[in-house]
């Protein structure tokens, strides 16, 4: 049996939460909704946490926060009212993983909840390949948490950052064009929006090449996408200096 994923919807509205969650429960998810001051503490072992951010002052951006501090491999789904005029680039900007708008369309919810928690699953298997580490020449990864270490010492890099350099490893020697990144990522229906793949991987390779401007690691054939070279997978852990 499959084990079900585990959503927390959060807002101020109770009767808005329990609609979400009894969706999500219809269609084969186990979903629990939690009043909006809730203990950040309470989500963090979800695999998904859907905010209703459309009364925050702050848009949900300190509760998202708190959230990611405690454990940034939780997935983040804000649902917003477009008269606020955040939009979906502030959303990106902050690494939140999917934003809607009221009033919802309950199945392009459903899609979407599911699609971000088959990324959620991709990324903590570390797809198809067997192993928790990747090495790539100087650069270690962390499949299931978020270490990153180059020549031994650890870089930072941004939750978006951190998923697609992942999906690239769990897809190792195969090129992945942008769109097949986005979809990967974040649902193909977010193909075709403003999510910028060319930017996110400029930043990463600010963070991990030697010399960015000649990428060694995280390479790029033209016309088709991007891949990594030669990786490597293990379950030997690593540790950070």
């Amino acid at each position: 049996m499959v084990e079900k994923k585990h959503v927390a919807v959060v807002g101020q509205h109770s009767a808005n939460n329990s609609k979400v969650a009894s969706c999500l429960k219809s269609n084969g998810l186990e979903a629990e909704s939690f009043d909006i001051a809730v203990d950040p503490s309470t989500l963090v072992d979800f695999d998904l946490v859907i905010l209703d951010v459309s009364l925050m002052p702050d848009g949900g951006s300190s509760l998202f926060r708190e959230i990611r501090a405690r454990n940034d491999a939780v997935a983040v789904f804000f649902i917003d009212e477009e008269s606020n005029g955040r939009g979906f680039e502030f959303a990106s900007d902050l690494g939140v993983d999917a934003y809607l708008l009221w009033p919802l369309d309950l199945d392009d919810l459903v899609f979407r909840a599911k699609a971000i928690l088959r990324c959620v699953t991709f990324v903590q298997t570390g797809g198809a390949k067997a192993g928790r580490y990747v090495r790539m020449g100087d650069l270690a990864l962390d499949m299931q948490g978020d270490v990153v270490l180059v020549a031994g010492r650890r870089v930072e890099l941004t939750p978006n950052e951190l998923r697609i350099l992942k999906a690239l490893a769990a897809r190792c020697g195969e090129v992945l064009s942008g769109d097949e990144l986005i979809a990967s990522i974040w649902g193909e229906e977010y193909m075709g929006t403003s999510i910028s793949i060319p930017t996110y991987i400029r930043r990463i390779r600010e963070k991990i090449e030697s010399d960015p401007s000649n990428p060694q690691i995280l390479t790029t054939v033209r016309g088709r996408g991007y891949c990594l070279t030669d990786v490597d997978f293990s379950h030997e852990s690593f540790g950070a200096q």
